[in-house]
């Protein structure tokens, strides 16, 4: 494996830019090896620091009404790059975690928010449910609208008429 490291040692920048060029390959900027964090599974791109907070700013100018996008995507083709086998019924498309240092690592997720195919998928058309967890499922957005939460036990959902509790 090819590994390329920038470090700067400069009055406005001390850390280090890491790349390492193999099948599991990370980007890594801030440390020199690539950490779990969420069980992630040591994603591709991390920036780590020893700041109090980690801030990741994309930004979009120009005299427009759009903004600034983050895309999360999933395809069931097995060749990385490659598109036309798709996603099926509860497959997840992606997730935003929030993970904290328990003393051992930073491999356990706290809390998480998540999108999954909620229905048949058909060309240029995949229906979608969030997710929201904090231990476990506590509230769904459907792809109808319907909200669905879960409180103690109880199992709470809506539908034309308002809010019901289902046994």
């Amino acid at each position: 494996a090819d590994t390329h490291i920038i470090s700067g040692n400069g009055s406005n920048s001390t850390g280090y830019i890491r790349a390492t060029a193999t099948i599991g390959g990370a980007f890594v900027v801030g440390h020199t090896d690539s950490r779990d964090v969420a069980s992630t599974a040591f994603g591709r791109l991390q920036v780590h620091t020893g700041n109090s907070m980690v801030n990741t700013a994309i930004a979009s100018y120009g005299n427009n009404a759009g903004g600034c996008i983050l895309a999360l995507g999933h395809s069931r083709h097995a060749t990385t790059g490659s598109v036309g086998v798709a996603v099926q019924q509860n497959d997840y498309l992606g997730e935003i975690r929030f993970a904290g240092d328990d003393g051992t690592d930073m491999e356990n997720t706290a809390c998480q928010i998540c999108g999954v195919v909620d229905g048949s998928v058909s060309s240029n058309s995949i229906p979608g449910r969030l997710e929201f967890w904090t231990g476990a499922k506590r509230l769904s957005i459907t792809s109808g609208g319907h909200v669905r939460a879960n409180q103690n036990g109880l199992k709470y959902s809506t539908d034309s008429s308002g809010w019901h509790q289902q046994i």
